[in-house]
């Protein structure tokens, strides 16, 4: 880990010509391979919005736009899962005033 700049490096070895045709420079693929690891641990819901932003060394605005654009919810609450939460609150609500 590199202690000036709160990083790990890793190195990922591809089979020559692979995935050049999508990303012209080495920067650029390795800004694509971010992109893609913070979504779909994203997805998975390893990690949070901000964390997501943070792995793929963008904003969390422009996270949510890759979000979008991957077609995966920024929401990783389910609608169950919600619905459940606003029946526990009502429910302490009613016990609170009782």
């Amino acid at each position: 880990m590199s202690a000036a700049h709160g990083t790990n490096t890793l190195t990922i070895e591809l089979p020559e010509g692979i995935l050049w045709d999508r990303a012209p420079t080495p920067e650029s693929l390795a800004k694509e391979v971010l992109i893609a690891v913070a979504i779909e641990w994203y997805r998975e819901g390893r990690i949070s919005q901000g964390q997501g932003a943070l792995v793929a060394k963008m904003s969390r605005t422009e996270f949510l736009d890759e979000l979008f654009r991957a077609k995966v919810p920024a929401c990783q609450v389910t609608v169950d899962e919600l619905m459940e939460e606003v029946d526990r609150a009502a429910l302490a609500n009613r016990q609170r005033i009782a």
